[in-house]
């Protein structure tokens, strides 16, 4: 276990966020498979805790076989209802209730922050700024926060410093362009968490930013033009494809009219959706985030991303609601959890 503690790039709202622990109504104990380094798996093996936590702590131990990475040597998987075994009646971790919160896993004890070290390396012989760290949108806690923060531009990015465990650091990459890469993020960041401005034209922003940076990728460009051109009820079908074999989501997915494509937005609503975006690709290291992708490519699933929100919060008390809310829990919990990008990409190849 290596022990971190020093300042990262941050959103602003990041100091004021706090779990909901048992009054979460998406606990992350909920639809999600946790992957464990070996360190910890042995860890928990050894655990010693109340019969019934450790038969289900057992139950739930799983290894990914002999060649499995040190990092990412098992995971603790869910019941048959997609909830974690070790979720007690009251919402809480029993695990944690038994034998404290360092017998649970670094990433039960992270989430929804996700840091990213990455750029901790140096690249042009001078030291890149300091890692990042901000927090998913799948969590209704961090949604409500965006929505409710007092200040403007929850988004703006801030240092602070961070102490926290992390099972191993992430293998060092060699990419004498990190630094460039990391300006062109930065500035995605901030074209769309630009308050100033309605959300349509942050996103004309980036587009336009990413196609100058971006000018020889041929490829790239006609899949951005694919995907502001795919007919709306292409659209509708499509997300309801991706929600059919998720409960959480189908029912909304299956209300869903392509008239509210490219809906126009109210301004407290286009404020709120636009603190959302932000986020989202300060959280993937958007346009870089996507493994395989250019950063062309990313801009057009961004899009359909985008498109496909902006459907499923026109549905009765939009996206501020708590109804509202709890459908962009189950589409980012889809989207981050599933080969997203990749999956609207090869829609856009016919």
């Amino acid at each position: 276990m290596i022990q971190l503690d020093e300042n990262f790039t941050v959103p602003a709202y990041f100091p004021a966020f706090a779990c909901k622990c048992g009054k979460c109504r998406h606990t992350c104990c909920q639809g999600l498979a946790i992957r464990i380094s070996q360190e910890e798996y042995f860890r928990m093996v050894g655990e010693k805790c109340p019969p019934d936590v450790r038969a289900d702590l057992d139950l739930a131990l799983h290894t990914l076989g002999r060649d499995a990475d040190p990092g990412s040597y098992a995971m603790l998987s869910p019941n048959f209802k997609g909830d974690c075994r070790l979720l007690g009646k009251d919402g809480l971790c029993r695990l944690q209730a038994a034998c404290g919160s360092g017998a649970i896993s670094v990433v039960c004890r992270l989430y929804p922050r996700r840091p990213q070290l990455l750029n901790r390396q140096r690249a042009c012989g001078s030291t890149l700024p300091v890692p990042e760290m901000s927090m998913s949108n799948a969590c209704e806690a961090t949604l409500e926060l965006l929505r409710d923060f007092p200040e403007a531009n929850p988004v703006r990015l801030t240092s602070r410093r961070v102490a926290f465990q992390l099972a191993d650091l992430p293998k060092k990459e060699e990419n004498p362009d990190l630094l460039h890469e990391l300006q062109v993020h930065r500035m995605c960041v901030r074209i769309m968490g630009d308050e100033t401005l309605p959300l349509a034209e942050r996103a004309r922003r980036l587009k336009s930013f990413l196609e100058i940076a971006f000018d020889t990728d041929r490829e790239g460009e006609r899949m951005v033009r694919a995907a502001l051109s795919m007919p709306s009820p292409l659209m509708v079908a499509m997300l309801k494809n991706f929600a059919a074999d998720r409960p959480d989501l189908s029912p909304a997915a299956a209300a869903c009219r392509p008239e509210d494509d490219f809906r126009v937005l109210s301004r407290a609503e286009g404020a709120f959706l636009g603190r959302v975006m932000a986020n989202d690709l300060f959280l993937r290291l958007f346009p870089y985030g996507s493994r395989g992708l250019s950063p062309l490519q990313t801009e057009a699933a961004m899009i359909m991303l985008i498109r496909m929100l902006l459907i499923l919060t026109a549905l009765p008390g939009g996206a501020a609601s708590e109804a509202g809310i709890d459908r962009m829990v189950a589409f980012f919990r889809m989207a981050e959890l599933t080969d997203f990008d990749a999956a609207v990409l090869r829609r856009l190849e016919y």
